[in-house]
């Protein structure tokens, strides 16, 4: 399950910081000197950030967050280049706006602050309505879950107990089925998914996962929710 985010709320915050951002750049001589020689920069990431969420909405925040950070320091880094090519393209208005004009090693650091500040709006404000990892929407409440999961385990083993506490974390609702009185448990498992002959084995909607390192790769990728809760 992928984060989807309301593009409305995006749509307006990028309109104000663009009209923000050409603001400070336009002579604005009313406001402070650190607003004029700071804030330019920083609304150009928040910029960077707002539009690059509206075209991949499905995108986590922190990899909105990444691209925009390396697409600003491309930029930059592109201004150290003075060949007559890149002096043509800022000379058209639009693209001077976009590829800026002179290199500062302060910019970084104002892209820096400028993303950080849309991703915190973005996380706080709830735009994006999915925790990909937790089974939570943003506001708290659970998410529906649509599969059911089963755990076979014994009572001794500590990777049992790691996995079923990682469900629970998660907020994930599962069975256990336990093997301690079971004669052959190797067989049992093996019957379940060739050549897993130990435990825990993971179960979701009846197909095996498999054991505690393949249920925490799972996690970490995302895909454990993705595959156990559904949208609302």
């Amino acid at each position: 399950m992928r984060p989807s985010r309301r593009r409305g709320p995006r749509a307006l915050a990028l309109c104000v910081a663009v009209a923000a951002g050409l603001g400070s750049r336009s002579g604005a001589t009313w406001l402070p000197d650190p607003v004029v020689a700071h804030a330019g920069d920083a609304l150009y990431a928040t910029t960077a950030y707002l539009a690059l969420a509206l075209l991949a909405p499905g995108w986590p925040i922190r990899a909105v967050l990444a691209a925009s950070l390396g697409f600003c320091l491309a930029v930059e880094a592109s201004q150290t280049l003075q060949t007559a090519w890149m002096e043509w393209l800022r000379s058209l208005p639009f693209a001077r706006l976009v590829l800026g004009q002179g290199f500062d090693p302060a910019d970084p650091w104002r892209y820096l602050a400028g993303a950080l500040s849309a991703a915190a709006v973005d996380r706080c404000a709830g735009w994006t309505r999915l925790s990909p990892r937790s089974g939570r929407d943003y506001d708290g409440s659970p998410m529906k879950q649509r599969a059911t999961v089963v755990v076979y385990r014994t009572r001794t083993c500590p990777f049992c107990t790691a996995a079923e506490d990682l469900l629970q974390a998660r907020g994930i609702a599962f069975d256990e089925i336990h093997l301690d009185e079971s004669p052959d448990r190797r067989a049992v498992t093996s019957a379940i998914l060739p050549g897993h002959t130990t435990v825990p084995l993971v179960l979701i909607d009846d197909a095996p996962i498999g054991g505690y390192d393949a249920l925490r790769a799972m996690d970490r990728s995302g895909a454990l929710t993705e595959r156990v809760f559904a949208a609302d």
